[in-house]
């Protein structure tokens, strides 16, 4: 439904008409009260170019 498997993963090649589109994924942090090892962080160039890293825990469930 989402589409994923029809994005082109080739940085800048998805586009509508001038605009540059992006296709990704998000995530969340739950009852884990932000645990070191999660965050987000964005740069933007003086070019205009965005750089998004993004880091997550991944939390087992409970036996």
């Amino acid at each position: 439904m989402f589409g994923w498997s029809r994005r082109d993963p080739r940085p800048g090649s998805m586009r509508d008409g001038d605009e540059l589109v992006g296709c990704g994924l998000a995530t969340s942090a739950h009852t884990a009260g932000g645990r070191p090892g999660s965050g987000a962080r964005m740069t933007i160039g003086t070019d205009g170019k965005v750089f998004v890293q993004v880091g997550t825990q991944d939390i087992p469930p409970s036996s």
